[in-house]
């Protein structure tokens, strides 16, 4: 189902409405919107959030072991 282009509140809503109606699960609905919307180069649309490292434990607890 072709989503509409922009990136407009109104334009977000209504393609997570038209996904959520060809029976999308709700979540997925809104990244397909968002994601649409920075694709057409939207100004409104929040940036896509950056992944943070793991913290690495594995030389914490083997120098705690070794005391």
């Amino acid at each position: 189902m072709p989503l509409q282009p922009g990136a407009s509140r109104a334009t977000v809503s209504q393609n997570i409405s038209t996904e959520v109606a060809a029976g999308t699960p709700q979540k997925q609905a809104v990244a397909i919107a968002l994601s649409e919307a920075r694709r057409t180069g939207g100004g409104n649309a929040p940036p896509k959030p950056k992944k943070q490292n793991p913290v690495d434990y594995g030389g914490m607890v083997s120098r705690a072991r070794s005391y």
